[in-house]
């Protein structure tokens, strides 16, 4: 069971991660006006993307799960369309740690 200060950090950092490197990822994207504010940018975001407003979590582990998984994938997403190849060998640890801990929900099994 995680301690609630763990779940404020975690949540933190996904605000951090969103605005620190989503956010900023996006205008490039779509080459528009830049939209400094999240909602903005989820609303431009193609079907099938995590919207932004599924990287915020409850106050919950696997919620946070959820949501750096969403966060994941939304950055998957911005580095295609930028063209970003570079790829960190972290990369490969770091996901299967979060598969490992944090597990993908089945299909219509959203907890929130």
């Amino acid at each position: 069971m995680a301690l609630r200060g763990d779940l404020f950090r975690c949540i933190d950092l996904l605000a951090s991660l969103r605005k620190q490197f989503l956010v900023p990822m996006h205008p490039a994207v779509l080459h528009g006006p830049p939209h400094s504010h999240p909602t903005q940018m989820a609303a431009l975001l193609p079907a099938g993307i995590p919207r932004l407003t599924e990287t915020v979590p409850a106050l919950d582990a696997r919620d946070c799960g959820r949501a750096l998984h969403a966060i994941v994938a939304i950055y998957d997403f911005l580095r295609e369309r930028v063209g970003i190849t570079r790829h960190s060998l972290a990369a490969p640890a770091v996901r299967a740690y979060l598969a490992r801990h944090f597990p993908r929900p089945r299909q219509g099994a959203h907890t929130r």
